[in-house]
């Protein structure tokens, strides 16, 4: 009998130890971009701007740091908002893009001049976290 419930004890610490567990982490407390605010020109300056007037590029933030987690990592534009109200706000959210972990705003846009701070979602197999007011756009003629 000693042995039997011996065995039901093993038994069930083996298929209790068997749950799956969430994979990897992801740890965001510290993620943020440097420098956190970025000048986007409705008119590009020639001077300042020849190379991307010149091959119609967007404007490039630096990538997110001060994250951790397991690859493979995903980012994606969370939200977006603005003191120029909902409607402006949606106007750059649908413009917006991330490549890899930077930001990049078309050239050639429909933004109004303005400030708009984006969220960022990071995701990756196990977790999901969003970077509230991650970065600020100051859209200027």
């Amino acid at each position: 009998m000693k042995y039997i419930l011996a065995c039901a004890i093993v038994l069930m610490a083996i298929v209790g130890a068997c749950h799956k567990p969430t994979e990897g982490y992801l740890i965001v407390e510290n993620a943020g971009y440097e420098p956190d605010t970025m000048v986007i020109r409705k008119n590009p300056v020639w001077e300042l701007d020849s190379f991307r007037i010149m091959d119609n590029s967007p404007w490039v933030t630096t990538g997110l740091q001060g994250y951790e987690g397991t690859e493979p990592i995903y980012f994606s534009v969370e939200s977006v908002t603005s003191p120029l109200g909902e409607e402006a706000a949606a106007v750059f959210m649908r413009e917006v893009f991330m490549q890899g972990a930077s930001l990049m705003y078309p050239l050639k846009n429909n933004a109004q001049p303005g400030l708009y701070t984006v969220s960022i979602r990071l995701t990756n197999a196990g977790y999901s976290q969003v970077v509230e007011n991650a970065l600020t756009f100051h859209v200027i003629e």
